[in-house]
């Protein structure tokens, strides 16, 4: 074509397709069409030339980009700092009972490592105050409470919870926090089942497999301990372990997938719980995570039975807990396709970021801001701010649009809307660094294709999303 359309061509076994960037939908064309539009010198027959004009005077096929790149929200922010919070996550210590060798704080990363720290009570209350004060146009507001392990500061998390109800009384609040289950004891159940506090416990499969990693400072593994722990929680409050607890697992992509998903499929301990599952992170990580041609073979098949299952072609028995969190991703996909717009906004921003701040906020045991857990609390770069202080708007305002730092690359992108890179992965220690973005770059263009693809597959064989809003 004469003019370049802002496009991105897409060939599966269900066919060809051109996902058209501004509008945000996905087209099947003929062959000749597609082939037409990827330029390799391919002459058009008169039909191709009229499907080719049929699809411009639908609306597709546009050449525009974006030319200003900044947040939406950038012109209200400052508002949306003082009342929209909605979240904070309260670092209640540093100390862990473990010794996990892919934590964090192991000392395998080169942000964090474990100490004696722990959060101070007039932290924690300045802390809530800030939430409760800069909430008020939120319906619901949130308290997760983080390590370390959590549980070590058990009378600080039920003095947080207390003061929290106290203060915001009449307001939907939620509480939650996730543990190694070691310290899930007869004492402290009962206060976590009376105040509705959701729990996600760190479990990574069977015995051999969960104490390669997960173990105390002597070697020895927790597995028994958290299964045990488990089986007392289940028998005596089996309702609020079906709705309140769900697991977390932190798959080693050098292990066997099949052998951890048969773990979990096979004991009834986990009937009907909810699971979020990950491989272990290389971010900030001294050593980079390799990945088994085994582990990736078993992994990608459980995604395929997933798909069977929704297509309702198997059972859920046979699919593997461990991979229902991933179609979450197509349900996102389905939500920002069914909004119909005609054309990208000339002032605009990249997926990737949340709102720093809003969404969000993480406070380390000195009360310093991050926009969550998962940044370096270390680094320049991702401090907002502090409990006395409050946020650094001009700071937030640069983490919200990260685009700036590679601007001209992301306008000609055709996944720009489904970008994934953060503040968190493109933090050097330093500053946001343009070079880890770009780094990161192919690898999610190919995450977010393939995204694409399986969501045509899903259409093409008759799926039908259903869309809560």
């Amino acid at each position: 074509m004469e003019n370049k359309p802002f496009i991105h061509l897409l060939k599966s076994t269900f066919g060809y397709y051109v996902y058209d960037v501004n509008t945000n939908q996905i087209i099947a064309v003929s062959e000749d069409v597609y082939k037409y539009l990827d330029g390799d010198n391919f002459l058009p027959d008169i039909n191709t030339q009229r499907s080719v004009k049929q699809l411009i005077e639908d609306g597709y096929l546009k050449e525009d980009h974006v030319m200003i790149s900044e947040h939406p929200v950038s012109e209200y922010y400052s508002s949306y700092l003082k009342h929209k919070l909605s979240h904070i996550t309260l670092q209640v210590t540093q100390k862990c009972n473990l010794n996990c060798e892919y934590c964090v704080y192991s000392g395998n990363y080169y942000n964090r490592q474990h100490s004696d720290k722990q959060m101070k009570w007039d932290v924690a209350q300045k802390a809530i105050d800030y939430l409760i004060k800069n909430s008020q146009e939120t319906e619901q507001i949130a308290v997760s409470f983080y390590g370390g392990e959590p549980l070590l500061e058990f009378e600080l998390i039920r003095k947080c919870v207390e003061y929290v109800e106290r203060e915001a009384e009449g307001r939907k609040v939620f509480f939650n926090f996730t543990t190694n289950g070691m310290l899930l004891t007869d004492e402290k159940i009962p206060f976590l089942v009376e105040h509705n506090i959701r729990i996600l416990i760190s479990i990574d499969g069977s015995k051999n497999i969960h104490d390669k990693h997960r173990k105390f400072s002597n070697g020895n593994g927790s597995f028994d301990i958290i299964i045990r722990n488990l089986d007392k929680i289940k028998k005596s409050y089996p309702e609020y372990c079906n709705k309140m607890i769900s697991f977390n697992t932190v798959m080693d992509p050098t292990n066997s997938f099949d052998e951890v998903s048969r773990f979990f499929k096979n004991s009834t301990l986990f009937d009907n719980m909810a699971f979020l599952s990950s491989t272990i992170s290389d971010n900030y990580a001294k050593n980079k995570m390799e990945y088994s041609e085994k582990f990736i073979e078993e992994s990608e098949y459980e995604v395929f039975k997933l798909f069977l299952w929704k297509l309702g072609k198997i059972e859920m028995q046979y699919v593997s807990p461990l991979v229902l969190n991933y179609f979450l991703t197509h349900k996102r996909i389905a939500k920002m396709m069914d909004y119909h717009q005609k054309s990208i906004a000339s002032k605009n921003h990249r997926g990737g970021p949340c709102l720093p701040g809003v969404k969000r906020l993480f406070v380390s045991v000195d009360g310093n801001f991050f926009p969550c857990e998962r940044v370096s609390e270390t680094s320049g770069a991702t401090s907002l701010g502090n409990i006395n202080q409050g946020i650094n708007l001009q700071k937030a305002l640069e983490l919200l649009n990260i685009e700036k730092k590679t601007s001209e690359d992301c306008r000609k992108c055709w996944a720009y809307y489904y970008c994934s890179i953060c503040v968190s992965q493109a933090d050097d220690g330093e500053e946001i660094s343009k070079e880890k973005i770009k780094i990161l770059c192919d690898k999610v263009r190919k995450q977010v294709e393939q995204e694409l693809l399986d969501y045509i597959a899903l259409k093409e064989l008759g799926y039908k999303y259903e869309l809560d809003y």
